[in-house]
């Protein structure tokens, strides 16, 4: 059986899952990733700010995206 662990973050609650593995904890098992998949790519800000300050920064940003893929 795994260890889980709960946590509060800013004002809401958020269940935190762990999976150790000897000294190596992360938050979630690696998603399987092969050619031809779809992903859903989400950038979020710290406290849920925005992250892009207008439609320009927001283009930037997927153009760097498309870069990357």
């Amino acid at each position: 059986m795994c260890p889980r662990s709960s946590a509060l973050i800013g004002d809401r609650h958020r269940r935190i899952s762990r999976w150790t593995s000897g000294e190596r904890i992360v938050t979630r098992p690696p998603r399987p990733a092969f050619a031809g998949a779809t992903y859903h790519v989400v950038a979020r800000g710290n406290n849920s700010s925005d992250v892009f300050t207008d439609d320009s920064d927001r283009y930037a940003y997927l153009a760097l995206l498309a870069k990357a893929i």
